[in-house]
């Protein structure tokens, strides 16, 4: 997988491929993400690469995700 940029959750759109940070720490990557903005936090749900379920994050706005692509 490469990185090839880095966003705040705030800028993520439905679609986009992104690494986010799991509870341990370990980046998880998801693919087919929804996105919906609820204000104070960005919920963000996608098919894990790591698990091969559909997970779900709620990140603050501000939080840093990065875009990736094979």
């Amino acid at each position: 997988m490469n990185i090839y940029d880095t966003i705040t959750a705030d800028q993520i759109e439905d679609g986009d491929q992104i690494a986010v940070s799991n509870s341990e720490g370990v980046p998880d990557y998801l693919e087919n993400v929804r996105v919906e903005d609820l204000g104070a936090v960005i919920m963000v749900s996608g098919d894990s690469d790591n698990t091969g379920d559909r997970v779900t994050y709620m990140l603050s706005p501000d939080a840093y995700v990065d875009l990736w692509a094979v």
